[in-house]
């Protein structure tokens, strides 16, 4: 049931449906965490400035992971981003994988947001761990967006090879080869996947079958992105089509975006369109849906992908203001042409 009211949060951004539903929770289950949550982000979100100051009192009490359900389960809708800020940057938070996730939240919440600088400066955040460091880095690149060089070269070097089996080793060796594909290095891309499957190896010996499986999909996608960056689009298409399947949110997120970008290239919008959709309040993959569906003939779609756009980035950097200037002109041409 609390993913219902999520739902009316951060999908539906619908104040009388949440008020709805926050009330019913607390009929049901009054008084329990998640009553107290929903109760205080639905004061962040919907109140005046009299009742966020009341959930702000009352979100300086809850403990760290609470905090963080607040910010990331209700707060992350674009017109909600401004208060997922205060609440992620509230109070003390633990060296622990809580602290660790509200740093990359607020990394990914500047990022959202166009503030470049500060996405940048959230990245050296000393909680931010190595890993989630290297996703951010390239989560900056795959948009299209500039990266210091020498943060990129140091970070997103493939790591010498460990003993460790574990989820943080196989990304490292995967962002690695990804960003030597796109540099065209291709020997160390190709170290990056020989490093992936001695993972799986490891993983298959002390007889874990399914992170093998995981770590050989992350190198099945890697070889798709070498042969997608070398021009062979359709031998890749199937390898990373197939190494998509990640139980991985972070890898997952990188391929799917692969994906459409594979997809333009290759002459087929609409099926690109579903990849980019599967990115929920990204101005990101609204700036790319837009002109997709503006060409598929979509014109109501266009236009709510192009509001996302000027509305998430209307305070930018000036890096991103020209495209907030675009997205603002074609919601005009759109609307004169509807007329």
């Amino acid at each position: 049931y609390i993913h219902l009211v999520h739902n009316a949060f951060v999908y539906r951004h619908d104040s009388a449906r949440a008020a709805r539903l926050v009330d019913l929770y607390h009929r049901l289950a009054p008084n329990s965490h998640s009553d107290l949550e929903n109760r205080i982000a639905f004061g962040l979100a919907f109140g005046d400035s009299t009742a966020r100051g009341r959930a702000l009192a009352d979100l300086d009490t809850l403990p760290p992971g609470s905090r963080a359900s607040v910010a990331q389960s209700y707060l992350d809708h674009p017109s909600f981003w401004a208060q997922q800020e205060i609440v992620l940057e509230l109070g003390a938070w633990p060296d622990d994988q809580i602290g660790w996730v509200r740093t990359f939240n607020l990394f990914e919440n500047k990022l959202s947001r166009g503030r470049l600088k500060a996405a940048h400066a959230s990245l050296d955040d000393p909680l931010m761990p190595p890993v989630l460091r290297v996703v951010g880095l390239y989560r900056i690149l795959a948009a299209g967006l500039p990266a210091r060089g020498i943060l990129l070269d140091r970070e997103l070097a493939l790591p010498p090879d460990s003993l460790s089996v574990d989820t943080p080793s196989t990304l490292l060796a995967f962002y690695a080869g990804a960003y030597a594909a796109d540099q065209g290095r291709w020997e160390d891309h190709a170290a990056a996947v020989a490093r992936l499957g001695v993972q799986a190896a490891r993983f298959r010996a002390a007889g874990d079958s399914s992170a093998s499986r995981f770590v050989m999909g992350a190198a099945t996608a890697l070889r798709g992105q070498g042969l997608w960056r070398r021009g062979d689009a359709e031998r890749a298409l199937p390898l990373l089509t197939d190494g998509q399947r990640q139980p991985s949110q972070a890898l997952n997120a990188t391929i799917r975006w692969w994906l459409g970008e594979l997809l333009l290239e290759m002459g087929r919008p609409q099926e690109a369109a579903r990849y980019f959709e599967s990115f929920s309040n990204d101005p990101f993959a609204a700036d790319r849906l837009a002109p997709i569906y503006e060409q598929l003939g979509e014109r109501t779609k266009a236009q709510e992908a192009y509001a996302l756009v000027a509305f998430a980035w209307r305070d930018a950097d000036p890096e991103l203001q020209p495209r907030v200037r675009e997205a603002r002109a074609a919601i005009q041409r759109l609307a004169r042409g509807r007329g």
